[in-house]
């Protein structure tokens, strides 16, 4: 549900700035939608470091909630604004909360599923996010239609994002040990993660010179970067043209 709605918010504007009722409304230039388009990525790719170690420190069920609260939020205050200013803050909101969603996840799957069960979990999770990503231009032109705007169009998609995070708040814990209703055998099944100590300044700067040297992880940053500008295109400027 989580990475349903995550997706369903941040692939919806690519619709909804072709639509008729929202070029009529604002009457932007083209390279103004760009900006607009492209603000959530930037703030989406900046903050995932510091959103995941929130996650971290305060815990996995607050700050998800937070999150999920947060870009619902946002996505409302969307269809809310009336100028290019206004929608581009609210789009660069939606990129900073969005942000965590995945790092916190990953937590929560770490915490609550024994390694050989962790990639079945994180394929669901993906699985979600391609769920939305797949019904989001069909859902958002539908609303647009049937609703009579695109503005009621992000009022619901942030309507529905409150919901689901009152679910998340209630159904899940930082720790399998907070839930009131795992037992000691589920406790036992899932296992304690490893505690791994804080890395002193010198440890920190090791560990980065080796992950600097490391030709795997720059392929597979390489890899994701590219793959990401191709697919932020699909999702942007496609549907336009």
């Amino acid at each position: 549900l989580m990475a349903f709605i995550l997706y369903l918010d941040r692939i919806c504007m690519g619709e909804i700035v072709k639509s008729v009722s929202f070029n009529q409304d604002l009457n932007l230039t083209k390279e103004q939608i760009g900006r607009i388009l492209g603000s959530f990525f930037f703030a989406y790719a900046l903050f995932q470091v510091p959103a995941g170690w929130a996650s971290d420190r305060f815990g996995a069920r607050p700050m998800l909630t937070i999150y999920i609260t947060l870009w619902s939020i946002f996505t409302i205050m969307t269809g809310l604004v009336t100028g290019f200013v206004g929608l581009l803050v609210a789009r660069l909101l939606c990129g900073v909360a969005e942000a965590g969603a995945y790092p916190t996840s990953a937590a929560v799957i770490r915490k609550w599923t024994p390694v050989d069960g962790r990639a079945w979990a994180s394929g669901m999770v993906a699985l979600g996010g391609r769920i939305g990503g797949t019904l989001a231009p069909f859902l958002t032109i539908w609303m647009i239609v049937t609703l009579g705007g695109w503005r009621t169009s992000l009022w619901l998609d942030g309507a529905v994002g409150l919901v689901i995070a009152a679910i998340y708040w209630r159904v899940v814990r930082s720790n399998p040990q907070e839930h009131p209703k795992v037992n000691a055998a589920e406790v036992a099944l899932i296992g304690a993660p490893t505690i791994e100590k804080r890395l002193s300044g010198r440890e920190l700067k090791s560990a980065l010179w080796s992950f600097a040297r490391s030709r795997s992880l720059w392929c597979n940053a390489a890899n994701q970067m590219l793959s990401n500008v191709g697919w932020v295109f699909l999702v942007t400027w496609l549907p336009t043209y």
